[in-house]
């Protein structure tokens, strides 16, 4: 996404710099109970309309506990000194 944006540069329009962002988020999903297909394209077009649920994608996609569950604990500081 981002190398199509900077291949074109100054050249891109708002409307083609949300659509790359859409397209960007839609791989960020993984699944949908519409009767549409699933796919990149589908979603893609479907969180242009939806504005807030594509910023509810980027909140969630985000958040690093989601993705790497809780941090592990502090290690000890070692027996103390007599």
């Amino acid at each position: 996404m981002e190398r199509q944006r900077a291949e074109k540069g100054d050249r891109i329009t708002f409307e083609e710099g949300q659509a790359l962002e859409a397209k960007g988020r839609a791989a960020l999903v993984k699944a949908w109970s519409f009767e549409d297909a699933c796919t990149p394209d589908n979603v893609a077009a479907w969180l242009l309309s939806a504005e807030l649920v594509s910023q509810a994608i980027i909140v969630a996609a985000t958040q690093d506990e989601r993705f790497f569950g809780k941090p592990s604990t502090d290690s000890s500081p070692g027996p103390k000194a007599k």
